[in-house]
Formats: C-alpha cells, structure tokens, sequence
C-alpha cells in the first residue's frame, strides 16, 4: 500500500508540474522557411501576427547554429518604427501567470532604458504588465531568459506582445515563449512532519534545506516543466548551489522517505 501511495503522490506531482502553455508555437518551431509576419492571420502564421502589414522586418530564421533551442527563433529587424509580434490567448480571470522568454542582442546595442526592447501583456488595449528586457547585452552575445509575472485581473481575453522599440535600437531575437498558470505550491503536511525548511527565499547563490529525517533527493524545474537539476542529498542538510540559475521562479521537488511534494523559489 505504501508503494502504491508513493507512485500516486509521485504522479500528482509530476502532473503539478508540468504546465500548459497558453500560447501557440511558443518555440516558432511549426512555422514554415522564412516568414515575414503580416498583421494578419494567415495560413502561413496561424498563431503569430505583427503590428503592421507587412512585419516591419520581423521574420522567422531557420539555424539550429544560432537558435537558443532546436531550429527556429525570431528576428525583429532594423526599422524606424517600434515593432512588435503578438499573439492573442486566452486566460482566467483573476489568476497569476508567469511569462518565461529568451532574448538574444544581434546589433549594436544600447544604454538608453527606453530604448530597451520588452515583453508586454495587454487586455483591451491597456497594459497590464511590461517587462523591460537587457539592452546592453553584448552584440551576438548569448542567450538570456527572463521569467516575470503577471495578474490576468477580471480580463480572459490578452494580448503578449515582444518589441523592439524606435531606432536606436538593438536588433533583437526571440525563442521559446511560454505562459503558464504560476505554480501555488507548498510544502504538504508530509515534509513539514519532517521538519522539512528551504531557505532563503529569495535566493541569490545558496538554497539550504534541512529537515529532521534524511531527504533522499532534490529536482528543480522551470515553469514549463523542465528539469534542471537532479541533487542526490542523502542527509539531513544540504547546501544547494543554484548561482547558475537565470533568474526566474522554479519549482523544487523533494523527497523524504515516502514523501514526495514540490514548493516554489525565486532566483534572484
């Protein structure tokens, strides 16, 4: 009976953690060679649109060589205007979300704030939540990820939006998009029989975890669902270096004896 508790408390929370992602083709992979994105709807991109016709020079590239994961990810262009791809999804009213996006510099960029580019949530036209996103990140430099949150409010119907704001600008890239319902996880009653703590919250470099029992292991996930990290503890403390983590919220699942359930933490 025990077995079979501790398989169905494992599956609960596996199924916890993994998220749905509201968006489309987050990650731009089931779009066609070379689209250059119209402000409407089209067979050719059925998720995505541009603020203007035809895309101000916001288009999909194809190279696994370049590509933050697998092949595809999005350019948006030198052009006077702002610029931005957007796609319209559907929420729950009164519900926090948390965005999680990679961005990449691919032009000279620039120290005016203003001017950096950002990731924008909109319901009936206003704003809800803007996310401004590094602009003085080195040309051709890597990667970045970046998780923010927001309240959907009494709105079900939003917009996301990237952009890239008025020359000057950097050229700027896009890949792997996602909003998923943010976790409201806890340590269960289980862990906390155990003594269980997790501190500090938020982190830095150093999460510690001490409980009263041997916590046998530790996983770290993304909001998507991705595992990160895998921690064999076997003590009753532990020191948990996450100083390489992208600052973001992150999903721990933990483990002492037949207990298993997840709770959250921010990387600061």
């Amino acid at each position: 009976m025990k077995k079979i508790t501790f398989l169905l408390t494992i599956f609960i929370t596996a199924t916890s953690i993994a998220q749905t992602n509201l968006l489309e083709n987050g990650s731009f992979e089931l779009h066609p060679d070379g689209i250059l994105y119209t402000s409407q709807l089209t067979s050719a991109n059925p998720h995505w649109y541009a603020n203007s016709n035809p895309g101000r020079n916001i288009r999909l590239f194809i190279n696994a060589d370049f590509a933050q994961d697998q092949t595809n990810f999005i350019n948006i262009g030198f052009n006077v205007n702002p610029q931005s791809l957007i796609q319209d999804f559907t929420a729950e009213a009164n519900t926090e979300y948390t965005v999680t996006l990679w961005h990449q510099i691919w032009a000279n960029s620039t120290t005016i704030e203003e001017k950096y580019p950002s990731a924008t949530v909109l319901a009936n036209g206003e704003v809800i939540k803007n996310q401004a996103l590094d602009g003085s990140l080195p040309n051709q430099g890597d990667w970045v990820e970046t998780t923010f949150t927001f309240n959907s409010g009494n709105n079900t119907n939003l917009k996301f939006r990237v952009n890239r704001p008025v020359n000057p600008a950097p050229v700027v890239r896009f890949d792997n998009i996602s909003i998923v319902k943010t976790a409201s996880l806890s340590i269960n009653d289980n862990l906390v029989d155990f003594g269980f703590r997790s501190y500090p919250n938020p982190v830095s470099n150093i999460m510690k975890v001490t409980a009263t029992e041997i916590i046998d292991r530790m996983d770290i996930y993304n909001v998507i669902g991705k595992k990160l990290l895998s921690i064999i503890v076997k003590n009753t403390a532990k020191d948990i270096d996450v100083s390489n983590l992208p600052k973001g919220i992150y999903l721990v699942k933990a483990q002492i004896k037949d207990a298993v359930n997840t709770f959250k933490f921010i990387k600061e």
